[in-house]
């Protein structure tokens, strides 16, 4: 996850106008984890970080606890793969 984390960290700090989708592929969903629609109250940010790259870091790993917690399919064996799921958000992201 951290090294996901300092990727997507240095794509946005490339360019100031470059905009970044991250789609999560569970087993029984795939949705949006980046950028959310819920907002989420992680407290004051440091000092010492950059604005952006703490609410992209915080809003993804919050995403993913999220993700864990509401697993509800006690037997995965029978669940499916959500990749093409996954592509098909990706096709349809109208976020930026």
């Amino acid at each position: 996850m951290e090294h996901l984390i300092v990727f997507i960290n240095a794509y946005l700090a490339c360019k100031h106008d470059n905009k970044l989708g991250v789609i999560a592929s569970h087993y029984n969903e795939s949705k949006f984890i980046y950028p959310t629609n819920e907002s989420i109250d992680v407290g004051p940010r440091p000092a010492n970080a950059y604005q952006q790259f703490w609410q992209v870091d915080n809003s993804l790993v919050n995403s993913l606890k999220q993700l864990a917690l509401n697993d509800t399919i006690n037997d995965k064996k029978y669940g499916y793969s959500m990749i093409s799921s996954s592509l098909s958000l990706a096709l349809c992201c109208n976020y930026f």
